[in-house]
């Protein structure tokens, strides 16, 4: 016969189903924690993701809109680009002149600027009068004087 006897085996089961137990709420536990580390790191991954996607976005806005400074320099090439075209279209420069500075510089009459413009032997000072703010149409831009580098007016206007 056995050594055991009827009581020591009922023992014996409940000690088999409590290390069940304990094993089973073991793993949950370690399941549950893994999950929950996870879930976490997830989220701070979608929120560094959404930081990330705002900062991009504010950023192409910021450069999308030019800002007051760039519209003003635009605005200054036009008026000169519009002065050296004016003056080569008449014929007081060579077609092939180019801007020599892309900013026009103030004179003493209101609305009156001076631009340079160079070719490979020569630099002139072409003087024009904004009349309107088109500087898509010719007549916006009134040419004035055009002075060559060497002190010769190629071109003076009539006062009127």
């Amino acid at each position: 016969m056995t050594d055991f006897d009827g009581d020591d085996m009922r023992m014996t089961r409940r000690e088999w189903t409590a290390a069940k137990i304990v094993l089973t709420g073991g793993f949950l536990i370690a399941i549950a924690v893994a999950g929950y580390f996870t879930w976490t790191q997830h989220q701070q991954a979608e929120q560094a993701a959404a930081a990330a996607q705002a900062q991009a976005q504010a950023e192409a806005k910021a450069q999308a809109a030019p800002s007051q400074a760039q519209i003003q320099a635009r605005l200054n090439l036009l008026v000169c680009l519009r002065e050296v075209v004016n003056a080569a279209t008449a014929g007081i420069i060579p077609n092939y002149a180019k801007l020599a500075s892309a900013a026009p510089t103030a004179t003493s009459v209101q609305g009156r600027y001076t631009c340079a413009a160079k070719t490979d032997v020569a630099k002139y000072a072409v003087t024009a009068d904004l009349i309107c703010g088109d500087m898509r149409k010719a007549d916006c831009v009134k040419l004035y004087s055009v002075v060559s580098d060497d002190g010769t007016v190629l071109y003076q206007a009539k006062d009127q």
